[in-house]
């Protein structure tokens, strides 16, 4: 009798220490975060626009929710790089080639971040020449080929201006060996 006892007991831990293990397959796999589309993602099936991108891997950031009035009902809006865009259709003048993400923002994410009025959610776009604190905002009046023109620029003047500094850092560093 003690000696079952004793089995049931050894078996029931063993049970218990085997159901509290994980999956260590899986344990080296990237998470994929679904708020979150990348460029590799978009360029990797071939997208010309961030629409076409999100329709196809995304589609239910598309459509809001519910009503949230009958009179006016909430539409899901779009920014890039915190400049209002518009609504989704906008998405479709969006080249691939310039964004860096695209992430979902639900309601209440969006809510927080950009006030009253967004109720359906945000598309927020983050181009590859985000501009860091302290740059001048990109002017978005001339629509989006004139911000997509304006990016390009941008991301040109980074990457002289980086090459410049390490051309200096070079020469500094030949100077000081001399």
């Amino acid at each position: 009798m003690r000696t079952s006892r004793r089995r049931v007991g050894i078996l029931m831990l063993f049970a218990a220490t085997f159901a509290c293990t994980t999956n260590r397959t899986a344990e080296g796999a990237p998470r994929i975060d679904r708020n979150v589309l990348t460029q590799a993602q978009m360029l990797e099936q071939h997208f010309e626009s961030a629409y076409a991108a999100i329709e196809a891997l995304r589609s239910n950031w598309l459509v809001a929710r519910g009503p949230d009035s009958f009179a006016s009902p909430s539409i899901v809006k779009v920014y890039i790089d915190n400049i209002y865009l518009g609504p989704v259709d906008r998405l479709r003048e969006v080249s691939v080639q310039i964004v860096s993400t695209i992430q979902h923002l639900d309601p209440l994410a969006a809510s927080a971040r950009y006030g009253v009025g967004h109720g359906a959610g945000v598309i927020y776009i983050e181009t590859m020449a985000n501009a860091p604190r302290g740059k001048e905002p990109i002017d978005v009046s001339g629509g989006l080929r004139a911000i997509r023109d304006a990016v390009v620029r941008r991301a040109k003047a980074t990457r002289r201006a980086s090459s410049r500094s390490r051309t200096t850092e070079s020469i500094t560093s030949s100077a000081l060996l001399a």
